[in-house]
């Protein structure tokens, strides 16, 4: 492929160069334009204006934009896109866009717009786009986002004067993302167009095609052992020098391409050095060639250049350290010196070895391990007093299971100083309590009010949906997307003594933003109240005790093992209907009801106040300073609180360790260490991502405790989803999901297989999401956990070959189950006033009487490795 570099403008389109002449008049073959007034940087005064030429020449098309820094002028596309570029005598250039030959498909977009009205407002859309940066320090430039592969083409001048710092793109993709751009639909796009972008800070952390990035998007490169050995642990220590002192406040990130990794703090650049000096440790599971590491300036966050650390020095030598090259957009800008440690994470001594009574706890985590604290394990809200005998424990003792709703009832009604409630959601209306008759307790709203009228401090926070929002404007939305009740309980508590308090995940977004991503929500589901303090304290001290699992506070949720279908619909769910996979359900018309199956468990001992110490960050983040009164002080020093003490004693047969593990950032609690104080960044298990610090202590216990079993995992999952970066369908958004936990487990199985050992991992999760079976984000959903699960399998079937084991199959080590019920028809069963129309879905499920049962639990047990009960995130 070659492109003519000359001061004209250069056409590249069937690997053929073709070059206009910016010296002679409009004509059939070229056009004029006056360079003093067309450029990118500031130094241009003049009256600058937009002109669109489209030249066509025998076999080929091509679009010839010529921009103006203020407007973006109307023009029209043909056919396939062309990239062009102007390459003066400065150093401007940039990439190049390539097209194949015989394009099929004709498409049309137009816009008007000022550039300096939409710079910086991203609009989703399809077609075309042409769109200006601003500038700064002398550099002009233009971005063009488009197809599935396309992304950014730079155009960057380090002597950008009135001659030249121009360049013109113009593209198609499926879909993609515009500065202030809008376009029309085309009928039909042939995404085969390809970018060759330089450097951003969303391809930084994602990968792109070109000869310097190293291996391209999803391009597996085998490492020493032919497997993806980077694991455990990357520490890395960074210096730079030799860069532009203009750079100032640049932080560096850390990619295995294409996922980002790790990144550091700004810092400032003095005297051509930028010393971070800080310590970044990463989990690996990740099949690379080189371990990249970005220089990003701060100011404008735009990045500078790369250096590549090639995976096989780190996988033979394990310390490494060194200057690395750091390559800019045409030339080296500067060199950077890494100190990296690697260990191995088949080589750690408890590999496989589970963690035994004294394991110290995850490490590097916001909360520590606590021992001798008490756990009670809840299976769904509520468990017939017949449904399984008494289990028995060490010293001649059975353990009764416990009634969660049931007992939350009661320890909200003991409560002598305060009840905190967070939830992802909450409806006043249901009730906790409920006999089998169908009578039902005073509900959940009443309770609380009740409470908080005798004295007692009750403090509610609930996730903002806001999408629900909308119902002033749209009835559709009075519900919101979730459907979680936000607005109901929020007006139901209004003037009453209970402080209800809406939060939303991102405070800086709004609903209009939830069309161009990912919707991200609280997902905690805690209840934190005060008790009667144990001995040797006397009774008169409270203490404090924590409801934690996966059991939202509302509609739906009340279940039992039993998982009816139809029979409960008069008595316990005839107030408590739900069914959110048949449009349309209603009690009205019958079962079946959704079964819901989940797990929960209370906390009491030191793990406790851990809890409390959770709430208490997010109200101060969240409440601000002027809800801050509305805490209660449990210091043991100034209340009737005892300090944090064990449940049991340490070695009684009932005693249990436990670790608080979370996800959360900086956008919702307070708490976490200075920004500057790198060390104890590190020390607490925090990680950076863009402003924000990260406590994703979750992911990593699951990594902890994958990688120290020894037999077989148990998973119960809501989802089953991650590890994208290993697709075989690598999608657009492919670092969406890049997670461990998928490649970790089949990571696990492989080397069990290659040493002849057995293990199996078992996975319930749901037969499909919640939502219409058709519906988009359900496919997207199955799409991406079929995705998942045909990687791993792959990965196991290989290494089943690599062994000659021709006679397993890779479901003899990867299990994947669904829970489902039937119910024979009874005579006392509601009678549907208004029933389904004959051969629908709803119909359908009520002749057979059959009905998914929806797994929201998140639970791993591990054989010799902890569990993970919680309101843990999907796999």
């Amino acid at each position: 492929m070659q492109v003519q570099r000359v001061a004209g403008t250069v056409v590249l389109y069937d690997v053929v160069p073709y070059w206009v002449p910016i010296d002679t008049e409009p004509t059939a073959s070229g056009f004029q334009y006056c360079p003093s007034k067309w450029h990118g940087c500031r130094g241009c005064r003049g009256d600058l204006f937009g002109v669109i030429y489209t030249w066509l020449e025998q076999r080929i098309q091509q679009v010839t934009l010529f921009r103006s820094f203020r407007y973006i002028a109307r023009f029209p596309l043909y056919k396939s896109p062309i990239a062009t570029t102007n390459l003066s005598h400065s150093s401007a250039t940039s990439g190049i866009m390539s097209r194949p030959s015989s394009p099929k498909h004709v498409f049309n977009a137009s816009t008007v717009a000022k550039a300096d009205e939409c710079i910086g407002k991203d609009l989703v859309w399809s077609g075309a786009a042409v769109a200006e940066l601003p500038n700064s320090a002398g550099r002009g430039g233009v971005e063009w986002s488009g197809g599935p592969r396309g992304r950014v083409i730079w155009c960057y001048s380090d002597r950008c004067t009135s001659a030249a710092c121009s360049l013109v793109a113009v593209g198609a993709g499926r879909t993609g993302r515009s500065r202030g751009l809008g376009f029309t639909e085309p009928e039909e796009v042939d995404d085969r167009a390809l970018v060759l972008p330089l450097l951003r800070e969303d391809l930084a952390a994602r990968g792109v095609e070109g000869d310097h990035f190293g291996p391209r998007p999803g391009e597996i490169v085998p490492s020493v052992g032919g497997e993806p050995k980077l694991t455990n642990m990357l520490n890395l220590t960074m210096l730079v020098q030799n860069v532009n002192d203009k750079l100032g406040g640049s932080f560096a990130t850390v990619e295995l391409p294409p996922v980002q990794m790790a990144r550091t703090r700004a810092e400032q650049c003095h005297h051509g050095v930028i010393a971070w000096n800080e310590c970044l440790r990463v989990y690996t599971a990740n099949r690379v060639s080189t371990v990249d590491i970005t220089i990003t300036s701060g100011h404008h966050s735009r990045p500078q250049g790369r250096a590549n650390i090639p995976a096989t020095d780190i996988l033979l030598k394990r310390h490494l350290e060194g200057w690395f090259t750091i390559d800019g957009f045409f030339k080296s800008i500067g060199k950077i010196h890494v100190i990296v440690d690697f260990e191995p994470a088949d080589e750690n001594p408890l590999w496989g070895n589970g963690v035994g009574e004294n394991f110290p706890g995850v490490p590097h985590t916001f909360f520590p391990q606590h021992r001798a604290c008490l756990v009670t394990p809840y299976q769904n809200s509520h468990i017939e007093d017949d449904f399984i005998p008494p289990i028995a424990m060490q010293g001649g003792k059975h353990r009764i299971p416990g009634k969660y709703w049931k007992e939350l009832h009661h320890a909200i009604c003991s409560a002598k100083k305060f009840v905190y409630i967070a939830g992802w959601s909450m409806f006043a209306k249901i009730s906790l309590v409920r006999s089998p008759d169908g009578e039902l307790g005073e509900t959940l709203g009443e309770l609380l009010i009740r409470r908080a009228q005798e004295g007692i401090r009750v403090n509610v926070m609930i996730w903002d949906d806001k999408t629900s929002n909308l119902h002033s404007m749209l009835k559709s939305f009075r519900e919101g997307i979730m459907h979680t009740h936000d607005e109901d309980t929020e007006k139901f508590f209004t003037n009453t003594d209970v402080a209800c308090l809406k939060c939303p995940r991102d405070p800086r977004a709004d609903a209009f933003h939830l069309a161009e991503g990912f919707v991200f929500t609280h997902h905690q589901k805690v209840v934190v109240v005060d008790a009667p303090a144990l001995p040797p304290y006397s009774p008169e001290q409270r203490r404090i005790i924590a409801f934690v699992g996966g059991i939202d506070l509302c509609g739906g949720r009340y279940d039992t093992p039993s998982h009816s279908l139809f029979r409960t619909l008069t008595t316990v769910h005839r107030k408590d209907f739900q069914q959110g996979c048949i449009p349309g359900a209603a009690l009205k018309s019958g079962g079946p009801r959704q079964p819901w199956h989940d797990i929960h468990s209370k906390l009491e001992g030191a793990v406790a106040w851990d809890a409390h110490t959770n709430f208490v960050q997010r109200w101060l983040c969240q409440a601000g300073k002027i809800n801050e009164h509305l805490l209660v002080s449990v210091d043991p020093e100034a209340s009737e609180f005892c300090p944090p003490s064990p449940a049991v004693e340490e070695h009684h047969p009932a005693a249990w360790n436990v670790q608080l593990l979370r996800s959360i950032d900086t956008t919702s609690v307070v708490g976490f260490p200075d920004d500057s104080s790198a060390e104890l960044v590190l020390e607490k298990g925090l990680v950076r991502e863009e402003k924000d610090l990260v406590d994703r202590s979750i992911q990593d216990a699951y990594i902890c405790a994958i990688r120290r079993a020894k037999h077989f995992l148990f998973i119960e999952n809501q989802y089953f989803i991650g590890s994208s970066y290993g697709w075989k369908d690598l999608p657009d958004w492919h670092t969406a999901a890049p997670h461990l936990i998928p490649m970790e487990i089949a990571l696990k199985i492989v080397s069990k297989i290659r040493a002849g050992e057995h293990f199996c991992c078992y996975v319930i999760v749901p037969m499909m999401p919640d939502g219409a079976p058709d519906g988009p984000s359900v496919q997207d959903i199955l799409h991406h956990v079929k995705e998942t699960m045909q990687m791993m399998y792959q990965m196991i079937g290989d290494a089943l070959r690599e062994v000659g084991r021709l006679s397993c199959r890779p479901t003899d080590y990867l299990c994947l189950f669904c829970l489902g019920n039937r119910e024979v028809k009874e005579g006392h069963e509601l009678i549907p006033d208004d029933p389904p129309q004959e051969g629908t879905h709803y119909w359908l499920s009520q002749e057979n009487r059959r009905f998914e049962i929806y797994c929201h639990a998140k639970l791993m047990i591990g054989k010799r490795s902890p569990a993970l009960p919680a309101f843990a995130p999907p796999p």
